[in-house]
Order: structure tokens, then C-alpha cells, then sequence
């Protein structure tokens, strides 16, 4: 489910900024690739995920995602229970 929600939310950034174009016509924000494997930890386990990226070349504005930011290893209701144990 998670990768799906980031498949939807780039999908959802490339349909809003598709129209914007440099002077030669080529679309400023276009897919590229997955990042790297990494390993978050989930309540119900670990899981390796590749998030997908962007090569975003608008001014003022880059494109990154919300279900999981750059670096984030563990979600926050993992790290929330880890100090009760």
C-alpha cells in the first residue's frame, strides 16, 4: 500500500505541473527512476521499499514527498512506542 501511495502522489504531482515547459518546450518535472532500496520499519515489521523520483526543475519549488521524506528509516508510530519499551 505504501508504494502504491507514493506511485499516486508522484502521479498526482506530474498531472499538476505537466503544462509548465522551459524555452525549448520540454517539461520541467518528469520521472526518474527509483531511488535506492532502503529499509523502513513499520509497526508490523520491516520492509524494503524503492521510493519513486523526480527530476524537478522548476524555480522556488522542488517536488518532495509527504508519506516518506528523505532519510526516514522508521514511521513515527514506531518511534513514538519505542521509548515505552
Amino acid at each position: 500500500m505504501i508504494a502504491a501511495a507514493l506511485e499516486a502522489e508522484v502521479e498526482d504531482y506530474l498531472q499538476r505541473h505537466c503544462h509548465e515547459q522551459d524555452q525549448h518546450g520540454h517539461a520541467l518535472v518528469v520521472p526518474n527512476g527509483k531511488a535506492m532500496e532502503r529499509t523502513l520499519t513499520l509497526g508490523a515489521g520491516a520492509m524494503k521499499l524503492k521510493a519513486p523520483r523526480m527530476n524537478d526543475r522548476k524555480t522556488g519549488h522542488q517536488f518532495s514527498n509527504k508519506i516518506l521524506p528523505p532519510y526516514m528509516r522508521r514511521s513515527p508510530r514506531s518511534e513514538e512506542a519505542l521509548p515505552a519499551l
